[in-house]
């Protein structure tokens, strides 16, 4: 099986999540058919340490904010996934994060790198979410702004459940959540592609 896979309580164990697991197994990062919507967590998903973790020096300026490669760092997983997406154009790409130092983030988006472009660039527009807040507020802002159904949204994160979980919940409205414990990486990507070809969803 595959653990990774969050869906609601209304889709157990089926003869389909086993043979998705089984087409996991044949496919490679490159093999993987991306989904019309892919939204990414960021904190210990895209990169680490979790915003919320990192610390402004001592005597460092009011307006001082984390140095990608120094303070922050993108998960190897990640920048192999991310690599993917820049050569998949047609896939629209948002970010969706609960991290509560939404300047620093936003500031990162524009140094992490997806092919020649930032992450922040690859985004559609209007489509970085970075705020507090049930991720069920993020997805559904996303969809109502690019027009998409959930049922068209792969959504990978690192939290599953619980007082901080985030892929439970969004598989509540439709979206198919991949929970990615240790950061995004081209198997959990290879598993919500897998899964999103055989229609595998939230409920």
């Amino acid at each position: 099986s595959c653990p990774w896979l969050a869906r609601s309580p209304a889709l157990p164990n089926t003869p389909l999540r086993a043979s998705m697991a089984a087409a996991l197994a044949r496919l490679s990062l490159d093999d993987a058919r991306p989904p019309p919507v892919v939204v990414l967590d960021l904190d210990a998903t895209i990169w680490l340490p979790e915003l919320y973790a990192v610390k402004a020096p001592a005597g460092a300026p009011a307006d001082w904010r984390p140095t990608l490669g120094t303070d922050v760092a993108v998960l190897p997983g990640a920048a192999d996934v991310l690599d993917r997406l820049a050569s998949a154009p047609e896939v629209k790409v948002a970010i969706a994060s609960r991290s509560t130092k939404a300047a620093w983030a936003r500031a990162l988006l524009d140094d992490v790198r997806c092919g020649a472009a930032s992450l922040a660039a690859r985004c559609a527009p209007d489509q970085i979410h970075v705020y507090k807040g049930d991720k069920q507020t993020h997805l559904r802002r996303i969809c109502q702004g690019l027009r998409c159904a959930f049922a068209d949204v792969v959504f990978f994160d690192d939290a599953r459940d619980g007082k901080f979980g985030n892929c439970v919940s969004a598989a509540e409205l439709g979206v198919l959540a991949v929970h990615c414990p240790g950061g995004l990486d081209k198997e959990r990507w290879a598993a919500g592609c897998a899964a999103y070809a055989s229609g595998t969803r939230g409920a």
